[in-house]
C-alpha cells in the first residue's frame, strides 16, 4: 500500500509545492510524487527567455517575465487537468499571480 492509498488521497489530486528559490521544492516534489505514485511537473527555467534579463534589470523585465510565467503555467495547468490530475508540481500559476506579480507591483519594480 502506498502513501496515497494509506491516507485515501484521490488519484486525481494535484499538489503544489511552493517556496523561495533553492529551498528544495524539486527535491520535495520528487519524493512526494514517488510516495504517492503521482507524476511530476517541474518549472522549466532553461527555456525562459526573460529570466537572466530579469535578474539584470528587475524594473525593465519583471512585467515580461510575469506574462511569460503566466502563459507557461497556464499551459502546464491545462495539461495537468486534461491528464486527469495525479500530479505534484513545484510552482504554480497561483504563486505568480498572488505573490510575485503583486510583490513587484507593490515594490514599484513592475
Amino acid at each position: 500500500m502506498n502513501l496515497r492509498e494509506k491516507y485515501d488521497i484521490p488519484p486525481q489530486t494535484v499538489i503544489t509545492i511552493a517556496g523561495t528559490v533553492g529551498v528544495g521544492k524539486s527535491t520535495m516534489t520528487k519524493a512526494l510524487a514517488e510516495a504517492l505514485n503521482f507524476r511530476t511537473s517541474f518549472e522549466k527555467v532553461d527555456t525562459n527567455p526573460y529570466l537572466d534579463k530579469f535578474y539584470e534589470d528587475f524594473e525593465k523585465w519583471s512585467f515580461h517575465l510575469q506574462v511569460y510565467f503566466l502563459a507557461e503555467r497556464f499551459k502546464e495547468q491545462k495539461r495537468i487537468f486534461e491528464y486527469g490530475g495525479g500530479f505534484i508540481q513545484d510552482r504554480s500559476i497561483y504563486e505568480d499571480t498572488g505573490i510575485f506579480a503583486k510583490m513587484h507591483y507593490d515594490k514599484g519594480t513592475m
